[in-house]
């Protein structure tokens, strides 16, 4: 059934029939012993079957198996889930746990998987099948690789919305003049004239005054524009079709390092970084801290899903991996904080401009950071429908790059197990692939 080992098992097998014919030591003379004849032809054997394996291709230089591993791993887990973790699990002292983490898990399982890759030249599913016990790892990072690709296709039709939405200077989610705003709409600037005693803010984003729920405007274009949720999960309403019509691409470091100089010249800035970067030392004996360090180490590097396993089994040989195992994933988490700094300078500009001194009336938990809090933010600056271009544009680009990698890790994977079928009509099953991917993402932007 797996034909990516039948190389390998008839390869050794002819090693050891070679090896067994050979007369007793003690008959022959200037000819190697057994034990030689089994490790030469051993390191030939498999030599030729890696160079066979490479066949289906390597990367040109270092250079790209770096740029691979960065766009896979530096996703929208470093800059989105990162920064509301480390406001919500106090601040500097989330970065302890993190740190530890790092070394204690993601440097030893980074290397881990890109050393196995590199040796066999075999995607995850084929390489954990060469020790039939854990043949369950590879076919579990298949099944992450297929989750990955529809739930990416979401996200990537909700930030390429908000891309082409921001090409208007009077920006849809900058005022309550919308059809599908609500009365209880309305924008920061008018919590300025707001006696703080009249309300109590929650961290979901709303506000309660005289018994009703005030949503921003950045807020209800989310829940009402983009998502239009529905009443209850019996109700799936229509498909939101606009969500699959956009595409583009722009580089995501440049655009980040072009937002991030612009928030730190903002005034109030020092207000959204001072959040991010003050710990909360009590915050360290709680469990849930170090539990969600951890995790998250997973979405900053990357190990386990299958895609760095993908990436690393077109290395060549040689290639370097001791030195990629270190650098790469200390850069890929200090990115990590990199984007932090950006998107809370800009948060705490608009706690400036609203007057609020807490962060976590604006810092929500998962999606609500990028297509809530920041376009709400972003408002606020001088040429705001630029700034939400660069943003959504960078968004999209880093999504981009990790369903690049799913995608190849999941196919790649297939094209291994089954060369003469698969194989041979790569492009096709490619196609086919993201039709089905894609017809699986759209019950998740219906109404429900």
């Amino acid at each position: 059934m797996f034909s990516c080992l039948d190389d390998y098992v008839k390869r050794m097998s002819a090693v050891e029939t070679s090896c067994s014919n050979e007369q007793p030591e003690e008959h022959r003379v200037g000819v190697p012993s057994v034990n030689e004849c089994a490790l030469e032809d051993s390191r030939s054997q498999l030599m030729t079957l890696l160079e066979e394996k490479r066949k289906r291709g390597v990367w040109a230089s270092s250079a790209e198996t770096v740029l691979s591993c960065s766009g896979y791993s530096i996703g929208l887990g470093n800059f989105l889930r990162f920064p509301y973790l480390a406001v919500s699990q106090g601040g500097g002292a989330f970065l302890i746990p993190y740190t530890v983490s790092l070394f204690l898990v993601g440097i030893p399982l980074f290397f881990m998987e890109l050393a196995i890759a590199q040796f066999s030249g075999l995607g995850p599913l084929c390489v954990f099948n060469l020790v039939p016990v854990f043949t369950g790892i590879g076919w579990c990072m298949l099944a992450v690789s297929f989750i990955e690709c529809i739930y990416y296709n979401v996200m990537m039709a909700w930030i390429i919305y908000y891309f082409c939405m921001s090409f208007q200077w009077n920006l849809p989610w900058s005022h309550c003049n919308n059809t599908w705003n609500t009365p209880n709409c309305f924008i920061y600037e008018q919590l300025r004239h707001v006696p703080s005693s009249w309300f109590n803010s929650t961290t979901n984003g709303t506000f309660l005054m005289n018994g009703t729920i005030y949503r921003s405007a950045a807020e209800e274009f989310w829940l009402f524009n983009v998502l239009k949720i529905s009443e209850g999960i019996e109700q799936m309403g229509g498909i939101n079709w606009k969500m699959a019509s956009y595409v583009t691409a722009i580089m995501p470091c440049l655009f980040l390092t072009i937002i991030l100089i612009r928030g730190v010249t903002l005034p109030g800035a020092w207000m959204g970084i001072k959040f991010f970067l003050v710990p909360a030392w009590s915050k360290l004996a709680s469990l849930q801290i170090w539990s969600q360090a951890a995790l998250q180490i997973f979405f900053s590097l990357g190990p386990s899903w299958g895609g760095l396993i993908a990436v690393a089994s077109y290395n060549k040989y040689d290639h370097p991996i001791m030195r990629d195992s270190i650098v790469l994933p200390l850069i890929f988490s200090l990115s990590s904080i990199y984007g932090g700094f950006a998107i809370f300078s800009v948060i705490g500009n608009l706690m400036y401009l609203s007057g609020v001194d807490s962060v976590q009336t604006f810092v929500r938990q998962g999606h609500g950071l990028a297509f809530v809090t920041y376009p709400e933010a972003l408002n606020h600056l001088p040429g705001s429908a630029v700034w939400s271009v660069l943003f959504f544009a960078m968004l999209f680009t880093q999504g981009l790059d990790t369903q690049f990698i799913a995608v190849d890790s999941f196919v790649g994977d297939l094209v291994d197990l089954f060369p003469s079928t698969i194989g041979k009509h790569k492009e096709l099953f490619l196609i086919v692939f993201c039709l089905v991917e894609t017809l699986l993402g759209i019950p998740f932007v219906t109404q429900t």
